[in-house]
């Protein structure tokens, strides 16, 4: 069985960063993406490269949000390493 790999984001040895269309909305051309990769063994991500100014603007994002998700995660640590 087939599965798609539910990371949103990849990053490429190259540095790209690509989105994961499954997440988003889906294109009218991923069903032929998708039948195009029956061939392949284990799970695939289908994704589209962002841009230099998209990953400006993705990192930017993450920079304001990703204080207010790993902040709690890491306080807890800290508490129970008391």
């Amino acid at each position: 069985m087939k599965t798609i790999a539910k990371a949103p984001v990849a990053v490429t040895v190259d540095g790209d960063i690509i989105l994961n269309l499954t997440e988003l909305d889906v294109p009218a051309r991923l069903p032929a993406i998708l039948a195009a990769m029956r061939s392949v063994s284990g799970p695939f991500f289908v994704g589209v490269v962002l841009s230099e100014r998209e990953r400006r603007q993705l990192q930017r994002d993450v920079d304001l949000v990703l204080p207010n998700v790993t902040g709690p995660i890491i306080g807890h640590r800290l508490r129970r390493a008391r």
